[in-house]
């Protein structure tokens, strides 16, 4: 996984290719289906441009659509497996309410289906990856299909300057700071896809809890649950709070940040800021996913934990099956 992070910049130079490209049309809304790793990317494709009409859906058989909306949107069905069931149910309920579709993942079931039909297609590079650390690769993917021929240029022509290993060394001061606490990884709503990230980062490598929230929402309910009395500080006294802070938020935004960590370090909670490049949104979304990889990556070591894999997953889907 370190040979992962240290090669990271060359997923983000990565050229997709869509098979079958006569038969794909972008439509006036997208929606990516997908679960775990193959759904991240289209968080971070949201910070980087909150307009574009793009919408995660994480689940069966596009529930939460009608048959008119389909029909008039993309729907990307992304697994890097090509497994996911849920995965391929989406794909069957927008085959059949026809909508445009377009299929993203590295091997399995999806990609045998897409090139069966005829329906376009990105056969992205696997080489062993976990999803979760392919994340590079499926936003260079949706953005091909997204159109978006700029983004991907400015990404590639950012991505010769990045160095993942300048990461490490923070990487390391953050996992020394959580070792032995649940991390709890609190962002702006514009910035909460980097935060899930983070999450995603410590349940599946560090193979540990932990939570993330959003302000200003968190102020109005979590916050709450941390005013502890002398039988509920066993709950949370193992708590540590990672803060991301964007020196582009709102500026009331920043203020409850600053009030919060005020409000957590008097109840005796330790609580840290990890500041966010400001200059470039591009930087802003992977230095804080490479510094999730690293930060996870450590903790592992440091628990002990075996980072490659996800075999509490692999058991339930077996189960599924069964």
């Amino acid at each position: 996984m370190e040979e992962t992070i240290q090669l990271f910049g060359s997923q983000l130079s990565y050229e997709p290719v869509i098979e079958n490209m006569g038969n794909f049309k972008l439509r006036s809304r997208v929606i990516l289906c997908g679960m775990g790793g193959s759904a991240l990317a289209a968080g971070l494709i949201k910070v980087f441009d909150p307009l574009i009409p793009l919408k995660t859906y994480r689940g069966y058989d596009l529930a939460s659509f009608s048959d008119e909306e389909l029909q008039i949107s993309t729907v990307i069905a992304s697994s890097f497996s090509g497994n996911t069931e849920e995965t391929l149910s989406c794909l069957d309920r927008a085959i059949k309410a026809r909508a445009s579709v377009v299929a993203v993942g590295a091997s399995g079931v999806l990609l045998d289906r897409a090139r069966f039909l005829k329906l376009p297609h990105i056969v992205i590079p696997g080489n062993g990856l976990e999803p979760r650390m392919a994340l590079g690769l499926f936003t260079c993917a949706v953005l091909k299909i997204l159109e978006k021929k700029d983004a991907l240029a400015e990404l590639k022509e950012w991505s010769r300057s990045f160095d993942p290993h300048n990461l490490r060394k923070e990487g390391e001061k953050i996992a020394e700071f959580l070792s032995g606490y649940v991390p709890v990884v609190y962002s702006s709503d514009k910035n909460g896809p980097l935060g899930y990230v983070w999450k995603v980062s410590f349940n599946e490598t560090s193979k540990i809890p932990s939570f993330c929230n959003v302000f200003p929402e968190l102020n109005h309910n979590e916050m709450t649950s941390f005013d502890v009395v002398p039988n509920t500080v066993p709950l949370s006294k193992n708590t540590a709070f990672l803060f991301l802070i964007d020196e582009n938020d709102d500026e009331r935004i920043k203020k409850r940040m600053l009030i919060s960590k005020e409000i957590y370090n008097e109840l005796g909670f330790n609580v840290l800021e990890i500041v966010l490049p400001r200059s470039y949104v591009w930087d802003k979304i992977f230095t804080s996913t490479i510094l999730s990889y690293w930060t996870a990556l450590l903790l592992a070591r440091n628990y002990g934990t075996k980072p490659e894999g996800v075999p509490l997953v692999e058991e339930f889907k077996k189960r599924m099956k069964d």
